[in-house]
């Protein structure tokens, strides 16, 4: 029999097998982690931007002032309807517009017009019936240190989203 001494051995394989599988097992968690994290902080920027956009086009739609509530100590957010008598309203329709961050992700600050909201726990943004919003940028940080913003536009009531440089 004649051995060709181009080739491996099997136990050379499963060697090498062995090395590429403990590499993989010791990266990639901390490679997944940091994905997860991300995700958590954009999946909650856009729901927080979602219910901000349902805020202004319910307002328009039941011509009745909504508002936003952020509860930046309990990490929380709510809609709720106001008469023009400033009496608080209630919503018959319940599509989720209550709702928490998820664990790692915190409000990292909430900036108001004429107002600076990190001293507030609880935070406020009306939305018109006529179009318009109290303007304002909801910054978001996750456990990575990347941060996230929704931001409302005065005058239009428009909702955007938008990635900020990392916090360390």
């Amino acid at each position: 029999m004649r051995r060709c001494p181009n080739g491996f051995t099997l136990i050379e394989l499963a060697v090498v097998l062995l090395i590429i599988a403990i590499s993989v097992t010791v990266v990639f968690p901390r490679f997944g982690s940091g994905m997860v994290e991300r995700a958590r902080l954009r999946g909650s920027v856009n729901r927080i931007a979602s219910v901000a956009e349902y805020a202004h086009q319910r307002a328009a739609c039941a011509r009745l002032t909504h508002v936003l509530h952020l509860d930046t100590a309990k990490g929380t957010y709510w809609i709720t309807g106001q008469t023009s008598e400033g009496e608080t309203a209630s919503i018959t329709d319940d599509f989720g517009l209550k709702g928490r961050l998820p664990e790692g992700v915190r409000f990292a600050g909430v900036e108001l017009r004429d107002m600076d909201a990190d001293s507030d726990d609880i935070v406020t943004i009306r939305f018109s019936p006529q179009g318009w919003a109290d303007p304002a940028a909801i910054q978001l940080i996750g456990s990575t240190g990347e941060t996230m913003s929704v931001i409302i536009d005065e005058l239009s009531g428009q909702v955007q989203t938008c990635k900020l440089e990392e916090m360390n």
